[in-house]
């Protein structure tokens, strides 16, 4: 076999990885961006508090929801970007992990707009109810979203348990990491199931991700310095694979 590393198929292979690690990156940085506005304003069980936050700080709590919607955009581009680099390694699991991975968006972004709801709720936009009614409707909205969150991260896992077994098979990435991407991804279906069964424990499963945070972190930041080494796959199989 001889391998044109220069070609256009390799360019094209090593630029989607590069795109899929910027994602990776941009996408988590996202996510916690909004975690932390949205968390700095909102107290668990107080609605009295985080009334007073919001009405403080609306604009801000409004910046952290809209960051979640960039963060659901994203989500989509980076499971675009990861089904154009794995394509050739297994084109119909990929794009399985493509659709779940807009599953998990669209889902993401309907209990997101729970939290725009909320808004008139907790600032008293919504006259017509008086305060035991708030509070029991920001108290029904919150256990919404947090069911909301668990549901689309349970499609967000089998997504990644794919891509993390293509780039385990592929080896475009060191193997180690794509099997602590697979390890993450299954802790996290445990700590959604889990936290919808038990939801009294949800504080002590909140630490099964942390696998799949240290997974996309490190594979984001070789993918996108490193890129993809793209010999074992040709190698292996004999003959290059082109990208449409």
């Amino acid at each position: 076999m001889t391998t044109q590393v220069d070609n256009p198929s390799d360019r094209a292979l090593r630029a989607y990885a590069r795109f899929a690690g910027f994602m990776y990156l941009f996408t988590n940085a996202a996510y916690a961006g909004s975690l932390l506005i949205v968390s700095g304003i909102v107290v668990d069980g107080n609605f009295a508090t985080t009334a007073r936050n919001i009405a403080a700080s609306e604009l801000f709590y409004r910046i952290g929801l809209s960051t979640v919607l960039t963060a659901n955009m994203t989500t989509i581009v980076l499971g675009w970007a990861l089904y154009a680099l794995l394509k050739p390694v297994g084109s119909n699991l990929a794009l399985l992990g493509l659709v779940c991975r807009v599953a998990e968006a669209a889902l993401f972004g309907v209990f997101t707009a729970l939290g725009f709801a909320a808004i008139i709720i907790y600032t008293g936009t919504a006259s017509g109810f008086g305060l035991a009614a708030r509070q029991e409707m920001s108290h029904l909205l919150s256990y919404a979203q947090a069911v909301g969150f668990n549901i689309s991260a349970i499609y967000f896992s089998p997504a990644s348990i794919i891509f993390f077994y293509l780039l385990f098979k592929s080896k475009f990435i060191p193997r180690i990491l794509s099997l602590l991407g697979i390890v993450g991804s299954i802790c996290v279906i445990v700590v959604c199931y889990a936290t919808l069964i038990a939801p009294h424990y949800w504080r002590e499963l909140q630490y099964g991700w942390a696998p799949i945070g240290a997974a996309e972190l490190l594979v984001g930041l070789w993918l996108l310095f490193a890129g993809a080494n793209l010999k074992y796959w040709y190698g292996r199989n004999g003959v290059r694979h082109e990208i449409s």
